[in-house]
Formats: structure tokens, sequence, C-alpha cells
């Protein structure tokens, strides 16, 4: 969900367009940093950029500089509840959001975020009521129903997350985080093969086996799993998560620690 480090810490391209000919002479435009609302956005879009290169102590510092100067709002609140959650600091960041859901009731992105922190807090039934909402109020967003599939996964209802992993996919067939997302749905659905062919075409025969056999060690299915983990080092020999897999099934019963992920 996080955007790319590309920020250019500068007047945008727009900012730096020519205007129309007024009798006769090139007016410049307003650079869009000139302005109190063009300020602001670019120093919210430094502090999303903080908070993306993993410095979220800046970022809330910036924060803090932008309120005492009276900037608010709700990019700044998510923006600092993002800043909050990267440093664990989850009740904190969750106060914040449920007041954002309360003044913004119909904007998605206090809903997928407030989801997101409550899977982190491991409460998977309010996290998934969250991106219901979510997915409800922002139909062609991929990422809200990539979200919602990955908490029906978590919630056991593994044929209801297939239905909304698909549908992320319809919107936007890219991303392979959500085709193995729908992998791990369809082996909890015990449709293995159909299983094998997403991961396949995501990543290739070796890593498909191996995410065959994670979803199916999470299932509890330890020897379907060896099976699956032994097919991998057969597609390629030099297979080192299979192999680590495979010996840990040996030293004992843990689970696999790989799972479906939220964008």
């Amino acid at each position: 969900m996080c955007a790319a480090l590309a920020l250019a810490l500068g007047p945008s391209l727009a900012g730096c367009a020519k205007g129309a000919r007024a009798g006769g002479t090139v007016v410049e435009d307003e650079p869009a940093w000139s302005t109190r609302e063009g300020r602001d956005q670019v120093r919210l879009d430094v502090v999303n950029t903080m908070i993306d290169a993993g410095t979220p102590e800046s970022a809330l510092r910036l924060i803090g500089d932008m309120r005492k100067e009276g900037q608010s709002g709700l990019d700044l609140d998510l923006a600092q509840a993002r800043a909050l959650r990267e440093l664990g600091l989850l009740d904190d960041a969750a106060a914040l959001l449920q007041t954002g859901v309360k003044r913004h009731p119909r904007d998605p992105r206090v809903r997928m975020q407030l989801g997101i922190l409550r899977m982190d807090q491991r409460q998977v039934s309010s996290a998934l009521e969250h991106f219901k909402v979510a997915a409800r109020l922002d139909k062609e967003n991929p990422e809200a129903w990539n979200n919602l599939g990955f908490a029906l996964i978590a919630s056991g209802k593994p044929d209801e997350a297939v239905d909304a992993l698909r549908q992320s996919l319809q919107l936007d067939a890219s991303p392979v985080q959500t085709r193995n997302n729908l992998g791990f749905a369809l082996v909890a659905a015990d449709r293995v093969d159909e299983a094998w062919r997403v991961f396949q075409a995501a990543q290739g025969p070796a890593a498909a086996h191996y995410n065959v056999g994670v979803g199916l060690e999470m299932s509890g299915a330890a020897e379907a799993a060896r099976a699956r983990y032994r097919k991998a080092l057969a597609a390629e020999p030099g297979y080192g998560p299979a192999r680590t897999a495979l010996d840990r099934l040996a030293a004992g019963p843990n689970p696999a620690e790989d799972s479906p992920e939220t964008p």
C-alpha cells in the first residue's frame, strides 16, 4: 500500500508549466508550492516518504511541527497513524483512526488502515468488518479486495476469500502478492491443484510446490506439506526454502513462517 520512495523535494512539473498568453505576454502559472495549500501538500508528501523510508520518528517530529502551524485534516491523521503503527504504538494509532472513522465514516482509507492495524493486533473479526466496509465504499480498489481476502482466509472462510481475491485480480492482475494470497485461499479451500496452477503462474514450479506446502502446513497437513516440499526440491534441487521447511518439520511441529500477505 505504500508508495515508492521517489519524491522530488521541489516544484512539480505542473508547477513549472507555462500559462496562457495575456496581451502577448507569457504568464507563468504560480508554482503549487508557493501557496499555503501547496506547501502543506509538499510537507505531507515528505512525511509519507519518511515513513516509507523507515524513519517514522522523523515523520512524527515533522507532523508535530505541521500541527503547531495549524495544519490538520484526514490525510495528516492517516500519516500520523501510519508512523505510530511503524513504531509499534498500536493503541495510539487505533485511537486516532477510530476518531477518523467517526468523522469520516464514508472514507475507505480510514477503514483500510484500521483493518490492517487490527490484523497486527490479531483482532481478526474486527479487521474483517473494516475491510468489508472499505471494499464496499471503494469497489474499484484492488487493494481493498486483497485485504478483504486476506482477512477472510484468517477467519477460516477460504471460499469467500477466493471470490474477494479474484475480484482484486480482475481490477489489477499484476500483483504477485495478491496471486499468492489467492493460492493460499485455494489450498485452504482444499482446491490444491488449482492453487498450484495459480502459484506456478506467478513464480514457477519450485516456488509453486513450496507455497502449496506452506498452505498445507498452515492447515495442519504436515505429511502432505512434506511431499510438496520434496517436489519443490525435485523441480529445483537448490531451492533453499523447501530444504529449510523439511529440516524444520524433521525437528518438530512448528507452524510455517510464510503466510498470505496484505499489500
